[in-house]
């Protein structure tokens, strides 16, 4: 007569709950102890991408709101740059490499 299998995160939570349960673990084929190796490593991996993807979002959006509220706004039309806001600094040339080494 078969034995009826348990599902997987049923068995994983008795791992984790029930120290007793080790001994019917211990009884079972190398290959299923692989198969649990595999499904918890993709299930950690799983956790761990979505969490660096909120992570990810996160500082995005708060990258993006500060450059909104600190870079001036502007558009080109008719081959002139238009900025609008206080702080009008225009960078030509070799000067460019003057004001990122003094900003070091």
């Amino acid at each position: 007569m078969k034995q009826k299998s348990t599902p997987f995160f049923v068995k994983l939570k008795r791992a984790v709950m029930n120290f007793e349960e080790y001994k019917n673990f211990s009884e079972e084929k190398l290959s299923m102890a692989f198969k649990y190796i595999i499904k918890l490593m993709l299930l950690f991996t799983l956790i761990v991408s979505v969490s660096l993807v909120y992570k990810f979002i996160d500082v995005a959006e708060s990258e993006i709101k500060y450059f909104n509220d600190n870079f001036p706004q502007f558009k080109i039309e008719n081959n002139i740059l238009t900025i609008e806001g206080e702080n009008k600094q225009y960078i030509r040339g070799d000067e460019a490499r003057i004001f990122w080494s003094n900003c070091k």
